[in-house]
């Protein structure tokens, strides 16, 4: 009677490379998607906002159809948030599986698992200066209020999005 063999290593890697690589693509994937999205939005809001002035320009404030352009441009910056933050987990999504498989390729990737966060560190500083009892200072990492907001550039656009979303708003209640 014979026994089943168990899965030789190099099979189990090549498995594992090739799954990181569809992650990689993935993740390059969502990431040029949320850009297109952005740059459509983006177009949309510019229509809108030349809708919205010349509306003003030809029939003042008041007029029915700038609350109408407004409540339109509202609820498609309120849309483009929504895609943003489906669009961030994607990328979250694939970005772990990546720093997860990499150990797993039978390679020496290092890329996300490691460094990944250093590099996030060198582009978003986050190193203060902290007194120590014997007055010398010695750096610590500080997780400050920028690093939180603008920690991605998924943040980024989605807080751009969010300004129109004020805009819009302000202009309805105007």
């Amino acid at each position: 009677m014979a026994g089943t063999t168990p899965p030789k290593k190099d099979g189990q890697e090549k498995g594992a490379y090739h799954e990181y690589e569809l992650n990689l693509e993935m993740w390059r994937h969502y990431d040029n998607l949320r850009q297109e999205k952005s740059k459509t939005f983006l177009t949309a809001q510019t229509i809108l906002i030349a809708v919205s002035g010349f509306v003003v320009d030809s029939q003042g404030l008041q007029s029915p159809l700038i609350l109408a352009v407004s409540l339109l441009g509202f609820g498609s910056s309120v849309l483009w948030i929504l895609l943003l933050v489906r669009n961030a987990g994607y990328i979250q999504f694939h970005r772990s599986r990546v720093e997860d498989l990499e150990p797993d390729t039978g390679r020496h990737f290092t890329t996300f698992a490691k460094k990944w966060s250093k590099f996030n560190g060198q582009l978003w500083p986050r190193r203060s200066a902290k007194k120590t009892e014997n007055g010398s200072s010695q750096e610590t990492e500080n997780e400050g209020l920028l690093v939180r907001l603008f920690g991605s550039s998924t943040m980024i656009d989605r807080l751009l999005a969010l300004l129109f979303v004020v805009f819009w708003f302000v202009l309805f209640l105007v």
